[in-house]
């Protein structure tokens, strides 16, 4: 069995996936993003260049292949990259200083080329038992949260009817304290 937990930052995908996994007995297969930043040292977030998110979008699809074949959970996935990649768009084609750039039609048409990279790869290669969306009350000033939220509803409006979606509402983010001493 293979499942994806998909949210935005925040959303607590980790505490809810070892929870799961302590449960069923699954694999947890989680931080991926993280790991790759400590890894190469370069930077994600928004806006990231799409090279980077590609390089990420191939370090997620090597280990869900290591995976697949186990009963496994996902807290990062193919899903996160068409997400991120969907934002990256929309901010693309409403950004007026970018529109001005001599280069809009090439950049438009890399930007095109990889959400349809990043579509063809989930629909073409990646098959979940089932897809955990964890979703929470953001705060309006999160503007970062709420850009997330939205693109990550917009994928399952417009690409992931028909399969097996639950929607899982969990408490409201509490900032973290940071852990780090002050010298």
């Amino acid at each position: 069995s293979r499942t994806a937990i998909i949210g935005h930052p925040g959303a607590r995908k980790t505490t809810y996936a070892r929870k799961l996994a302590k449960k069923t007995g699954a694999t947890l297969v989680d931080n991926i993003p993280q790991k790759f930043v400590k890894r190469t040292g370069l930077s994600l977030g928004m806006p990231t260049d799409f090279r980077v998110e590609i390089m990420l979008l191939a370090e997620r699809m090597e280990a869900m292949f290591k995976y697949w074949d186990e009963d496994v959970i996902f807290t990062t996935t193919v899903l996160d990259s068409l997400v991120y990649q969907n934002i990256r768009k929309e901010i693309f084609l409403n950004d007026e200083s970018i529109r001005e750039d001599m280069d809009f039609d090439k950049k438009a048409q890399e930007v095109y080329d990889t959400t349809s990279l990043f579509l063809n790869v989930f629909f073409e290669s990646f098959h979940f038992n089932k897809i955990i969306y964890l979703d929470t009350n953001i705060p309006d000033e999160d503007l970062y949260k709420q850009l997330v939220r939205f693109s990550i509803k917009d994928i399952i409006d417009m690409f992931l009817e028909g399969e097996n979606i639950e929607t899982i509402t969990t408490p409201t983010p509490t900032p973290r304290v940071s852990r780090n001493k002050v010298a």
